[in-house]
């Protein structure tokens, strides 16, 4: 989105969309221009049909709040279809699966040499899960592809109704993208919780199989799969044991939230909410009363305190660790700027 869009949008909400031609000449854009950039704001939702006066104009705010919620809902939908799928399916293999689960009082064990032998065991195995999935993932962070990976089909044994229960160590929430990850996983119903450390990379499926790596060094090499109540249920006490001292997700996030708002000064939390509500650079110079080049910089120091890029996730980024409350634009004013 450049300047012209952020023209328009402000354009808009301050005088409506009746005037096309305004619009366009406002923005320094053509009408067949200005017509696709409010197809784009109608289509992200900040611009919404309305009987008076053809079209009204929404804040970021609310246009958010309605796009998650029909996102919400479609998720939903597609849920609810899935669930009912996989309960057709094993209403039909429940008599199969239950002549299996009595025959695995026998601890047995199953060797998976390599990468894609383990794969195809897990998908296999996953497809059957009907309780609880317990995880460990010691070790460095995934690769990005892998990480997508992950992310599907834990969203759809969950749908299932499945709990899914991981442990991670704590250096991993430190990478960005998995960061990303843990928190669109919790956010789809995962329960996640840090440790400093894990002994060993495990997967636990139900109450009777378990899967360990041949080499604790090197995952590559292949696991075992382990079937056998007696025997899961050792490993089961290992994972709650972790699982009992380790920190959920949600703590550590709400530490780090904290932690970056007391190294936010007044003039960046200003700067912050400003941005939130979508406004225009000269207005946030204006209501500090600071130079352009001043706010460059204040902008430049936010943007690398809460990691982000652009001026769109610096905003977001604020609303997520509660940095928009309590400074006022008077408050920041009276800070001496640094930079």
């Amino acid at each position: 989105m450049d300047d012209s869009f952020h023209r328009l949008y402000q354009r808009a909400r301050e005088h409506g969309v009746k005037d096309l031609a305004d619009l366009a000449a406002h923005a320094g854009i053509t009408v067949s221009e200005a017509e696709e950039v409010l197809s784009r704001l109608e289509e992200m939702g900040l611009l919404v049909p309305d009987t008076a006066a053809g079209f009204r104009v929404t804040d970021p705010a609310a246009a958010l709040t309605r796009l998650f919620t029909a996102e919400a809902e479609r998720v939903d939908r597609f849920r609810r279809e899935v669930s009912r799928t996989r309960a057709a399916v094993l209403d039909l293999t429940e008599n199969f699966q239950a002549l299996q689960a009595a025959h695995q009082d026998t601890v047995q064990a199953r060797t998976l040499h390599g990468a894609a032998e383990v794969n195809h065991f897990l998908d296999d195995a996953v497809s059957r899960i009907r309780l609880h999935e317990c995880v460990m993932h010691p070790g460095s962070a995934p690769p990005v592809e892998v990480i997508d990976e992950m992310m599907l089909r834990d969203s759809e044994v969950v749908s299932r109704g499945v709990r899914i229960r991981v442990l991670y160590t704590q250096h991993m929430a430190e990478v960005d993208y998995v960061r990303d990850y843990l928190l669109d996983a919790a956010q789809a119903g995962i329960d996640i919780r840090l440790a400093p450390s894990l002994p060993l990379r495990l997967l636990i499926l139900d109450d009777d199989v378990a899967v360990v790596p041949l080499s604790p060094e090197d995952s590559s090499l292949g696991a075992v799969a382990l079937f056998g109540r007696t025997l899961v249920r050792s490993y089961q006490a290992v994972f709650d044991h972790i699982w009992a001292v380790a920190l959920p997700l949600q703590s550590l996030t709400a530490r780090e939230g904290r932690h970056r708002a007391m190294l936010l000064g007044p003039q960046q939390r200003a700067v912050a909410r400003m941005l939130a509500v979508g406004m225009k650079d000269e207005v946030i110079a204006r209501q500090l009363g600071m130079s352009a080049r001043s706010l460059s910089r204040v902008m430049a120091t936010l943007f690398d305190e809460l990691q982000v890029s652009t001026r769109f996730q610096a905003g977001m980024k604020a609303a997520q660790l509660n940095l928009l409350e309590g400074v006022t634009p008077e408050e920041a004013r009276a800070t001496p700027s640094s930079l």
